[in-house]
């Protein structure tokens, strides 16, 4: 099951020192992004429980600019030492909302590592790369070029009240 999301294929360029290739791109410390067809992007993304579990969750993730948090199988978050933190309802693309449980989880990707919400989703279920975990660490989608961007630097900018 799919969030809501504008079904926008992202190529990605210069997401790290290699230059673009269609099959794959270099996002440093050993990590690859890979491009698949229609130009749908995939990312190794790995999960650990925030509460100090030693076990992980690694897979290919599909970078969905239009999820606001990420998903991964519920039976690999419970694995994991994952545990329901509570329960929100989401959108799906087809237009129907369901309620998912969500979990809080460790998430690195990228050469990156941040913290955030993972929804427990079906387990026969693509994992997939929120948009929060992706502004987390400074990485952002240009919508000129279609491709996703590391920001020189994190805006903390204050709003004047």
């Amino acid at each position: 099951m799919r969030l809501r999301s504008r079904k926008v294929a992202i190529p990605i360029h210069g997401a790290g020192p290699a230059p673009y290739d269609p099959g794959h791109v270099d996002a440093g410390a050993g990590m690859r992004i890979r491009c698949r067809a229609m130009g749908l992007i995939h990312v190794t993304v790995t999960l650990q429980g925030v509460e100090g579990a030693d076990a992980s969750y690694e897979a290919d993730f599909l970078v969905d600019t239009g999820a606001t948090n990420s998903l991964a199988p519920a039976m690999e978050l419970r694995r994991i030492g994952v545990t329901p933190a509570g329960r929100m309802a989401y959108e799906l693309a087809d237009g129907s909302v369901h309620e998912y449980a969500f979990g809080l989880a460790r998430i690195e990707f990228m050469g990156e590592v941040t913290a955030g919400r993972v929804l427990f989703e079906p387990d026969d279920a693509e994992p997939l790369l929120g948009v929060t975990a992706l502004e987390s660490v400074g990485i952002t989608v240009d919508p000129a070029s279609r491709t996703l961007k590391r920001l020189p630097a994190i805006p903390l900018k204050s709003v004047a009240g």
